[in-house]
């Protein structure tokens, strides 16, 4: 069984519409947070200009059911799969109280290097890091 990352959301009045739930870009912000928020412990919180960085590539997001600004969510966040220059993370947006999805979304990061300006192999330190967090062989 695969350890289970999860960052608490707290929803903003400003990320509700017109329609009285969640708009949709709001969801990438959740997101976008949980990355950060997993990934922080593998570089120990720091990124300098010359590290090798992970860039989104691509990004989709089904959603499921709409999200209120009185539910209480959490973004489940693993990394299902890494190659020679990429990995895909796996996120899911639920309620904490009933469990229900209410998005899902895949992310394919590049392995980047920000002094040559090129794509790059996914280094052997952080494909350890990544798979100790994962408790397994990705």
């Amino acid at each position: 069984m695969q350890p289970v990352f999860i960052t608490p959301i707290q929803i903003r009045f400003s990320d509700v519409d017109m329609f009285r739930h969640v708009n949709n870009t709001v969801y990438f912000q959740y997101f976008d947070l949980a990355k950060a928020r997993y990934f922080a412990p593998l570089t120990g919180g720091k990124v300098t200009p010359e590290d090798i960085a992970l860039v989104i590539a691509n990004v989709n997001c089904d959603f499921i059911a709409p999200t209120f600004f009185t539910d209480t969510v959490e973004v489940e966040t693993h990394v299902d799969h890494i190659g020679t220059r990429s990995l895909r993370l796996q996120q899911v947006l639920r309620s904490t109280e009933s469990g229900q999805e209410k998005a899902r979304c895949t992310t394919v990061m590049v392995a980047f290097d920000p002094v040559s300006m090129t794509t790059v192999d996914i280094p052997d330190k952080t494909r350890t890091l990544l798979e100790e967090t994962e408790g397994h062989t990705l």
